[in-house]
């Protein structure tokens, strides 16, 4: 009974840190400062977050292909709605790179929202490098399929 209790314990301990490992990863981005856009793990894929227009320029020039960027707020209900099919995008397509930008956080503020022409959100957009080749704004958890045709779409045509 004890060495059950003892192997529990243990078992509880691995999990409980493997845990914290994750809750770091998925929080960097509030403690970096650097100019470099820090990665949340979703399994194979990661979703970049960029909390200025450098780091989101560095991130689409650094893409292989093509960047998918997803522009949210935090107390956006419609941001809330899509943020799992966003994820799940992200994991099955590793010939992109997927980015997030919370809009609050950006250094610039209203500045990022006019050079991204930020109108309405959530909004997604797509760049091949830095030249922005798609945009869907007011995306909601309904529309989201219209944006998964079109990147499937801009895969085909571009032969990735």
């Amino acid at each position: 009974m004890v060495a059950t209790h003892s192997a529990a314990a243990a078992d509880a301990a691995a999990a409980m840190a493997t845990s914290t490992a994750k809750a770091k990863i998925a929080w960097s981005h509030r403690t970096n400062s650097a100019s470099k856009p820090s990665l949340v793990s979703l399994g194979r894929a990661a979703i970049v977050k960029a909390d200025s227009i450098d780091q989101l320029r560095a991130a689409a020039t650094t893409a292989q292909n093509l960047t998918v960027c997803k522009f949210v707020t935090r107390n956006c209900r419609a941001c809330k709605m899509i943020e799992d099919k966003f994820e799940r995008l992200a994991g099955g397509n590793l010939q992109m790179r997927f980015v997030e930008v919370r809009v609050e956080r950006t250094t610039e503020g209203a500045a990022f929202c006019r050079e991204f022409g930020l109108s309405k959100l959530p909004s997604i957009q797509v760049f091949d490098g830095e030249q922005r080749i798609l945009v869907v704004g007011a995306v909601t958890r309904d529309s989201f399929s219209l944006v998964e045709a079109r990147l499937l779409k801009l895969i085909r045509d571009r032969h990735i």
